[in-house]
């Protein structure tokens, strides 16, 4: 079964490393996602299961800018592929990718996290901004 890491708040001016490690017996991805925001990176490491953004207790990241919804979307992880689904966004969701643009992700799409960029929850994605998170999928050596 599953083990449940929660990530809360993270504290202001600390670049430690967090790592949320989801175990399932048939974890053999070896995919990893890197999920920075105000400074604090998490490693999410997991075969299968869900990391759930927005300002709610409930959510895993908490975000603080008041344009997220309290359970805004989900990182998702299926067929060895990390997906970001929206849920309940009032405001919209944009992802801007290295490289590739950004687009606007509507409630109920699922998209697939690939090479790194910014999401913006509720706002167009800035560096630093209360609503924005950088993300990064690799592979480890």
């Amino acid at each position: 079964m599953n083990s449940e890491v929660r990530y809360l708040r993270p504290s202001r001016g600390s670049s430690e490393v967090d790592t949320v490690e989801v175990e399932h017996p048939d974890n053999t991805s070896r995919e990893q996602l890197v999920i920075e925001y105000q400074g604090v990176q998490q490693v999410i490491n997991f075969a299968d299961g869900e990391l759930l953004l927005g300002r709610g207790e409930k959510c895993d990241l908490i975000f603080t800018s008041q344009l997220t919804s309290r359970l805004h979307a989900r990182v998702v992880r299926s067929n060895a592929r990390f997906f970001f689904l929206i849920d309940e966004s009032r405001n919209g969701t944009f992802l801007r990718a290295d490289g590739l643009g950004m687009v606007r992700i509507q409630r109920g799409e699922r998209v697939p996290l690939i090479g790194s960029g910014l999401i913006g929850l509720g706002e167009v994605p800035k560096a630093g901004s209360e609503g924005t998170l950088r993300f990064k999928v690799y592979r480890p050596e």
